[in-house]
């Protein structure tokens, strides 16, 4: 059969001229929405090594002096310190609290702060790339508040490492460029913040996602202490034990925290959880807006091909009643007749298809589809052009094959039903 519908559609190739051409520009703009989402989904599967799971922010404003209970005496350096250190270890002592950490509020997980630095390695200073840089204090824990693991997916803690006010730790994707020989702990890296400081690696963990449809972030973390002069600066994050329901989180806990936080001139200003932090987040960006909004334009563009198809077949089928008649006088089954349909809209799309590849090669020459969230040292699969070119075309074919399959279906097997006499008499 197959032999003998290319032969009709080499005899009908003026007829097919046409169709060949929308096949080949309807392939074309489908391919391009496909490589966005096949990049976009790829993205989104890609592995966070943390979790914002039961993890909880606290945020703590201080009273003004114009406030009746404001104390004068806790307004002292030394005092707003100790003071803030009570606080963490009230928290620390609540039965709820799995485990505690408190860092500089430019470094939310999953917010929308970057607080980036540039970094470089010592030993080959062409190795320059900027990251997001984390502070937290290191009487803390802020890997085992987020779960962090390790590039092997182990779970990793702050006393997994020698930490000191010089250390810090990479992820996999910043160790992998500053060291590409595969050892970074031992060695120094230069970080530009306010001057030149140098770090010791001690330690490498898995990549973090700033957002779910990008790819990993490149960051560093390093440790400090909380003082008097900046403990304002810091937010609490606190992951509660499994088994806390989020309504007694946002009920109860919560009014114990507002009585159990005010120390001195501290007092409870916000308690949020870094999941709902995080969906915000996407919303202000647009991300989750931006992929909604595609998606339904890819759903009413394949409607659009489906109905643009079925309008396209219907007139050449009705076109061809005689030969329909002819070969069920000759003893084709209704079968024969809708896969025979069926294989010569595979056939055009397959043709308009190649012909569509080579269109598309001039599109990926001039960088029209570059990779979502691309940074230097990436080495993800989007990143391999001709491997990722045949991924998408052949996604795109199976779904235009779906389609045209779907959109000849009602008038081929209105055709099979046909009287072979009628349409005899009709030709």
């Amino acid at each position: 059969m197959l032999r003998m519908i290319l032969t009709q559609l080499r005899n009908r190739w003026r007829n097919n001229i046409s169709i060949l051409l929308e096949l080949c520009l309807v392939f074309c703009f489908l391919w391009y929405i496909t490589d966005y989402f096949f990049v976009l989904n790829f993205n989104y599967h890609l592995p966070s090594h943390q979790s914002l799971e039961d993890t909880w922010q606290i945020k703590l404003g201080t009273l003004p002096d114009t406030h009746s209970e404001y104390q004068e005496a806790a307004a002292d350096s030394m005092e707003k310190e100790a003071n803030f250190l009570r606080i963490i270890d009230r928290l620390k002592q609540m039965p709820e609290v799995e485990a505690i950490a408190f860092f500089r509020d430019m470094s939310t997980p999953g917010g929308e702060s970057y607080y980036g630095r540039g970094i470089l390695s010592p030993q080959d200073t062409t190795l320059w790339i900027n990251g997001m840089w984390h502070a937290s204090d290191i009487r803390g824990d802020y890997f085992k508040v987020f779960h962090y693991t390790d590039p092997e997916g182990k779970e990793v803690s702050l006393q997994d490492f020698q930490i000191n006010e010089h250390s810090v730790i990479l992820d996999e994707t910043l160790a992998k460029i500053l060291f590409p020989n595969g050892q970074a702990v031992g060695k120094e890296i230069v970080c530009y913040m306010d001057g030149r400081v140098t770090y010791q690696v001690v330690g490498v963990v898995g990549n973090t996602k700033r957002f779910d449809y990008l790819r990993p972030t490149t960051k560093f973390y390093s440790f400090e202490r909380a003082n008097g002069s900046n403990c304002t600066d810091y937010e609490i994050a606190i992951r509660l034990k499994n088994g806390v329901k989020e309504a007694e989180v946002i009920g109860a806990f919560k009014n114990r925290l507002t009585s159990e936080l005010r120390i001195g001139n501290y007092y409870l200003l916000s308690f949020d959880s870094y999941k709902h932090i995080h969906q915000q987040t996407d919303k202000s960006f647009g991300i989750s807006n931006e992929i909604r909004s595609n998606m339904l334009l890819f759903l009413f563009f394949l409607l659009n091909i489906i109905l643009c198809v079925i309008g396209t077949f219907w007139y050449r089928i009705s076109r061809r009643k005689g030969e329909i008649g002819l070969q069920m006088a000759m003893g084709a089954t209704r079968a024969n007749i809708r896969w025979m349909f069926y294989w010569e809209g595979i056939c055009l799309m397959s043709v308009a298809g190649i012909i569509a590849m080579f269109i598309e090669i001039q599109l990926v020459a001039l960088d029209m589809t570059g990779t979502l969230g691309a940074y230097d040292g990436g080495n993800y699969l989007p990143d391999n052009k001709p491997l990722r070119f045949l991924i998408t075309n052949f996604i795109t074919w199976c779904i235009l094959a779906v389609s045209i399959v779907i959109a000849i279906y009602i008038p081929a097997n209105q055709a099979s039903h046909m009287n072979p006499s009628d349409a005899l008499r009709d030709e």
